[in-house]
């Protein structure tokens, strides 16, 4: 293992930019923030892998800049955004780059940065394994993503806590729609259609609740309103009350993102149709102002202020 260190012609990324432009095999990268000049200091290629923070936060703050990581996806990158993220690695086929440093001229010119020069096969591969594993839970960054992220640029910086924020279930759910659902694989429209909420998905989640999801055609998402309750049907399981959150689309599919209290438990389907009803034919019913005390007391004590 190697020690980097320095700037302008010490930085790492001198070392580092030959390495990535000289493998052979796909590069994966975690690097936080991209400058305007990002994909000249990192030059990933079609086929290499890049996560960073390309959240509503990042862009307004100017941390990331849309222009580089327009760059790269440009490039044929596949490009996931997770917000938060702070770490700065890169993983070649054989050797793995872990230190201080972002994706832009002026960390390569005039940060003093560091980094280690790994070769260790265990370290390589931990490494790489890290950055599969933020990938596989980020929101993918496409030509759509960076259009519409582009008010972020000018827009007020989100708040730190979310816009929905129930406390927990109301003690009346009244209008809370139950939709059943079926297990099965998504189609790539119906996972573009995720991928493409997912950040906001995360921002609008109090940071006490689970986030959740399911599939829905987009001309349809209108049957759940942000701020309303769902209570999911899954092979005869009655999931907990759930708020949504987001919605989002790709071409026909779409997604509804929920957000769960912790705690809640499931519940046999049968109880929930007792007071609901079975299966309608559109698979959505929506509990009577009648029942809906009544439906809430089926997953514990409501709580005391009636949020």
């Amino acid at each position: 293992m190697k020690f980097l260190g320095g700037n302008a012609e010490s930085s790492p990324w001198v070392t580092v930019s030959e390495a990535v432009s000289e493998a052979r095999g796909k590069v994966w990268a975690a690097v936080a923030y991209i400058g305007v000049d990002g994909h000249t200091v990192l030059p990933l290629k079609q086929g290499d892998l890049l996560v960073c923070d390309c959240s509503k936060q990042a862009v307004w703050n100017g941390s990331t800049q849309l222009s580089g990581v327009k760059d790269f996806v440009d490039a044929g990158c596949s490009v996931y955004s997770v917000e938060g993220l702070h770490a700065k690695v890169v993983v070649l086929p054989r050797r793995a780059f872990v230190g201080s440093m972002n994706a832009s001229d002026s960390s390569r010119d005039r940060r003093y940065e560091a980094a280690f020069d790994a070769t260790d096969t265990q370290v390589v591969t931990a490494a790489r394994r890290f950055i599969r594993d933020l990938a596989s839970e980020a929101a993918r960054v496409d030509a759509d993503f960076l259009s519409k992220a582009k008010v972020w640029q000018t827009s007020k910086p989100p708040q730190p806590e979310p816009e929905i924020r129930q406390a927990e279930v109301p003690s009346d759910l009244s209008r809370c729609r139950i939709v059943w659902l079926e297990r099965g694989s998504w189609t790539e429209n119906e996972e573009r259609a995720f991928e493409a909420g997912l950040e906001t998905a995360k921002h609008e989640t109090p940071f006490d609740f689970r986030r959740d999801h399911f599939s829905w055609p987009k001309n349809d998402l209108g049957r759940f309103p942000i701020g309303s309750w769902v209570v999911q049907m899954i092979e005869g399981v009655a999931h907990p009350p759930a708020q949504v959150v987001h919605k989002s689309s790709f071409n026909r599919s779409g997604t509804v993102h929920l957000a769960t209290p912790t705690g809640a438990e499931k519940l046999d389907a049968a109880a929930v149709e007792a007071i609901c009803g079975s299966e309608p034919d559109d698979s959505v019913a929506t509990c009577r102002p009648s029942k809906g005390k009544q439906l809430r007391s089926l997953f514990g004590k409501p709580s005391g202020n009636g949020v």
